[in-house]
């Protein structure tokens, strides 16, 4: 079990139509950002954890399944594509 940081959300509801995910990764490592991004679309959910800008840990639950690390990564990466994505 993962247990996540409890906090108060920097951003909530980033729609990926106006949010460069990739971006978004670029800014949190150079910030070393440590924490977590949730992700939500009509696909599935998932998670990617950060320790001072690096990542940890991705999980995404689908309907094909759940995924974690470099195989859920790259279904996110898949997912932001989608413009009602949200992080």
């Amino acid at each position: 079990m993962i247990k996540l940081p409890y906090g108060k959300p920097i951003y909530q509801r980033l729609y990926t139509r106006f949010t460069s995910f990739p971006e978004l990764m670029a800014f949190l490592e150079q910030e070393a950002f440590t924490g977590y991004l949730e992700l939500e679309s009509w696909e599935g959910s998932g998670k990617v954890i950060l320790k001072e800008g690096i990542i940890t840990h991705v999980v995404i639950k689908t309907i094909e399944g759940v995924f974690e690390d470099n195989i859920a990564l790259e279904k996110i990466y898949k997912h932001v594509e989608h413009p009602e994505c949200s992080i």
